[in-house]
């Protein structure tokens, strides 16, 4: 048996954008509904909160689900699920090594957006950034400021942030 988790990731904010956002999305997801009290983190280290009555009257989460807000750099992927992504060109999948290789070289050293290498298509030549070189089965992502969400319906949510938090956003479901 493994853990499911959904994660929104901010890959455009910075360190001291994703601290200062901590704050302003709690008070955002208590007054809206989206979350209620603070609780013990569980599964992922953060600002962990309980289901508000917005997600428990719709039937989005469950009372003991969680939503944790991360700040401070981490990557996230699928874990298990993880597969290498199809080109978006001409389908082709991209070889794996290439793309971890690629990702981890840029890891460790500067994981800003805009000095993310790019990866290029064996069969075609489509060159991306590595971050944006997957489909929903092979998604990696990067950033300072994530929120977590542990037995819970993302996709409401999710897109109540995204349209009230501007960002470069990005969703992804980790089994692990």
């Amino acid at each position: 048996m493994g853990l499911n988790m959904w994660y929104l990731v901010n890959l455009s904010a910075s360190a001291l954008e994703a601290q200062n956002a901590v704050p302003r999305l709690r008070a955002w997801l208590e007054t809206t509904g989206w979350a209620g009290a603070e609780r013990e983190p569980d599964w992922v280290e953060g600002l962990c909160l309980t289901p508000g009555p917005r997600p428990l009257e719709h039937g989005h989460a469950l009372p003991t689900s969680n939503l944790t807000l991360i700040h401070g750099r981490d990557s996230y992927s699928m874990g298990e699920n993880f597969g290498p992504p199809p080109c978006p060109v001409c389908r082709e999948v991209l070889d794996e090594d290439i793309l971890f290789e690629a990702y981890s070289d840029w890891s460790d050293n500067d994981w800003t957006l805009e000095m993310q290498p790019y990866v290029s298509c064996d069969s075609c030549g489509e060159e991306r950034p590595v971050l944006d070189f997957a489909d929903e089965n092979s998604r990696m992502a990067h950033g300072d400021l994530a929120i977590a969400l542990y037995e819970w319906d993302h996709q409401d949510l999710f897109a109540a942030v995204q349209e009230n938090f501007p960002g470069h956003w990005r969703a992804i479901c980790s089994h692990t």
